[in-house]
């Protein structure tokens, strides 16, 4: 026998033999008491089928209000008109922002794009193309937040029993948003 062969003979040897030993000397793969949760069904008949539908069921969902349950946040009440309106400003001034910033950008991308169209790919009429949309991109970058602030409030404004004359704000930034996302 090869010496390596040899050498790991007896650790086999040894592993194999604690496994024949007590069974609460060596870990098992089953699970403890505390690991077993109630959200599994378990089939406690052992290998067969289940004994009973009860058995096998998943626990009844509880009626508890949702600020009753441990560990989630008590609900967020709906936005005021007040507030939602100052909300809509607010989302309203940060797209005028992001607006006057894109419009150079968008200028500066169109002019770089012209003066690459008729040079090669590797360039640097090209390489100043790539970096005006880039300059384009970032400019726009806050769209993408101001959209799911609109989304949150017109999700909150769909809640409130009060939000519905907001409707027609809510969807003329939505259009402004799809606007500038588009150009």
């Amino acid at each position: 026998m090869p010496y390596r062969l040899t050498f790991l003979l007896p650790i086999i040897a040894l592993a194999l033999a604690g496994c024949g030993g007590r069974r609460a000397d060596w870990p098992s793969l089953a699970p403890r008491a505390g690991e077993v949760s109630t959200m599994v069904p378990r089939n406690v008949a052992g290998a067969g089928r289940c004994p009973s539908p009860a058995d096998c069921a998943p626990p009844a969902p509880t009626s508890a209000p949702a600020a009753a349950l441990p560990g989630l946040p008590p609900p967020v009440p709906p936005p005021t008109p007040a507030v939602a309106a100052a909300e809509l400003a607010a989302i309203a001034a940060g797209l005028d922002q992001v607006q006057a910033a894109a419009a150079p950008a968008r200028t500066a991308r169109d002019a770089a794009r012209q003066a690459a169209r008729s040079s090669a790919e590797d360039s640097a009429a090209a390489a100043r193309a790539e970096a005006a949309q880039s300059a384009l991109s970032a400019a726009l970058a806050p769209l993408a937040g101001l959209s799911f602030r609109l989304a949150a409030l017109d999700l909150a404004l769909r809640a409130a029993p009060d939000g519905a004359p907001l409707a027609g704000d809510v969807a003329a930034l939505a259009s402004r948003i799809a606007l500038l996302e588009d150009q």
